[in-house]
């Protein structure tokens, strides 16, 4: 009888102590499931994961290993709010970025610097030249702070740049001009902050899944500012006035385009205030860093075993730059991120001496953007399911270096419905094939480098793509302007305008771009580099799987 009773308070109390320590994700903590997977030895040996149980005495520890405790992933519907305000944040950079690309020539006459197309470029440049400082900050703060404290700093930046720039609306003088660019220069400072910011938003809120796809978004949203920026700016500011003053601009038009950016900067800073998290209560994945992480764990030490984990900055950075895979990346990524930011930047240039107008600009523009958002969303998907980052990668590639070929062949002759069409389709190709490749580039750096956080890794490629976006923008216009000189040296009359002949400016730049991008794609047919983060998933999983089956083990032992 009192056998009976004894194995009846033992099972009431069994069941108790399930329902004490069933996970909850309000009160999970990671030392408890450090302290799970501390009452087993893990040794990995490549793809087989060893388990042995370690008799340790301790009856609390024996009594919580019990699979009703260990955290399960929880996917948040909550995660695509979150998706949707980063990406608003990040499309407001790049609207505030391309504002002036997309009218360079109308600038040059609209704040009377006709002679002077290096300033209206430094209104992008500017971007470039802070990038490389705030970079560093940014990985820095989002190490030590996560991913919301940052990303609030961007938020109030482009709130205060916003009405800056907005102050510049002014024509004719070129105090406004300078007036607009201290408020770029604000808008500029916040970038950094946000570009670095994807991949670990996507790894904070995202499964496995979904992590290409979520940052793919994120990615396509911002460039969709670019391509708002090329739709809207010449619409506003030549649209509004008549044929007469069209080439100088309309100041009513200007100020509506300012006003409407810094309405939207306050928009998006209350929203984020409001509703924006860091991560959800439950992580939609756990990653164990390495092999060695079991290994440090099988001799007692718990510091290398979880993600969140301090790591030293400079460490991680050396151990980045000593990856000759990443370094691969990095050469692809940075020359064709260079190239296609400047192409961006510098297309109204290059094609009005063609007999083509900054209306065609904004359509190619357009055209960039919106086959680059068809073009990322289908590789996304197709990534996120294969996992073939390597063949993605190469594919796109090729691809984009065939549609700038087509058009920089288009640009050996002057404007006609034929070459039109042509142009369009190439740069349908350059768009459709070149977007995808930032998304890619950011997922497989953090594959690669893993367990460094993602948005050290982003801040390392985004720093060398935007310094190289510089130095070729620098030089292209180093280049402009020794043509022009000696245009305006040859034909006097043409001081003081702009000049709408070719001057030679299309061949040299375009042919340039193209060898540089075929560099490009070259070093990313070298890379072979292993899908760290993956194995380190996998892991994870055969491990909870194994304990899971020892417990069942251990239940029925007791029970016997």
């Amino acid at each position: 009888m009192v056998s009976e009773q004894t194995s009846l308070l033992n099972n009431n109390n069994n069941k108790q102590q399930e329902e004490d320590y069933k996970f909850n994700p309000n009160n999970y903590s990671e030392e408890e499931d450090i302290a799970i997977m501390k009452d087993n030895k893990f040794f990995s040996d490549d793809k087989q994961v060893i388990i042995s149980s370690i008799n340790n005495n301790n009856d609390t520890l024996l009594k919580k290993n019990n699979l009703s405790i260990l955290p399960k992933p929880i996917l948040y519907k909550y995660r695509w709010i979150i998706l949707a305000i980063f990406s608003l944040s990040s499309f407001l950079c790049s609207f505030y970025q391309t504002t002036f690309s997309s009218i360079s020539t109308i600038a040059l006459h609209y704040w009377n610097i006709p002679d002077q197309t290096w300033k209206v470029n430094m209104m992008s440049l500017i971007y470039l030249v802070m990038y490389v400082p705030m970079s560093g900050v940014s990985s820095y703060l989002m190490k030590h702070y996560g991913v919301k404290k940052p990303l609030l700093l961007a938020m109030f930046l482009n709130f205060i740049g916003g009405w800056i720039r907005f102050l510049g609306y002014k024509k004719g003088s070129e105090i406004f001009f300078w007036v607009a660019f201290i408020g770029q220069t604000c808008t500029a400072t916040a970038q950094p902050l946000i570009t670095n910011a994807p991949t670990l938003v996507a790894n904070n809120w995202f499964g496995e899944k979904e992590r290409t796809t979520a940052t793919t978004i994120a990615t396509f949203v911002a460039i969709l500012g670019s391509g708002v920026a090329f739709g809207v700016g010449p619409l506003l500011v030549s649209g509004m006035t008549n044929n007469k003053n069209q080439e100088t601009g309309s100041e009513y038009g200007m100020l509506l385009l300012l006003g409407l950016q810094a309405l939207l900067g306050s928009l998006v800073i209350i929203i984020f205030v409001s509703f924006f998290k860091e991560k959800p209560a439950t992580p939609p994945t756990f990653q164990l860093k390495s092999t060695a992480s079991l290994a440090s764990l099988n001799n007692g030490d718990n510091n290398d075993l979880l993600m969140d984990d301090e790591q030293h900055f400079f460490q991680d950075i050396k151990s980045i730059i000593t990856n000759i895979h990443f370094l691969l990346i990095l050469v692809a990524y940075s020359i064709g991120y260079g190239v296609l930011q400047c192409f961006i930047t510098i297309l109204d240039q290059v094609i009005v001496p063609k007999g083509y107008t900054e209306y065609d600009g904004s359509i190619f523009g357009i055209i960039v953007i919106v086959a680059g958002c068809i073009g990322a969303t289908g590789n996304g998907f197709l990534t996120d399911y294969t996992k073939k980052y390597k063949l993605s990668l190469a594919f796109c590639g090729f691809f984009t270096l065939v549609g700038f070929a087509g058009f920089s062949v288009v640009m050996l002759w002057t404007k006609t419905t034929l070459m039109y069409a042509l142009a369009c389709i190439s740069v349908s190709f350059v768009g459709m094939f070149s977007v995808p490749i930032v998304p890619l580039c950011l997922e497989i750096s953090c594959e690669i480098t893993f367990p460094v956080k993602g948005s050290t890794s982003a801040a390392v490629l985004y720093s060398s793509g935007t310094m190289t976006a510089a130095v070729v923008l620098v030089a292209l216009d180093i280049i402009q302007q020794f043509q022009l000189q000696n245009h305006r040296n040859n034909h006097p009359e043409s001081r003081g305008s702009v000049i709408h002949e070719d001057t030679g400016n299309t061949r040299l730049i375009l042919w340039i771009s193209l060898g540089l991008l075929f560099i490009s794609f070259t070093s990313s047919l070298f890379f072979n580099g292993k899908y760290k983060r993956m194995e380190s998933e996998k892991m994870h999983k055969e491990i909870m799987s194994s304990i899971h089956q020892q417990n069942e083990n251990n239940k029925e032992e007791q029970e016997y």
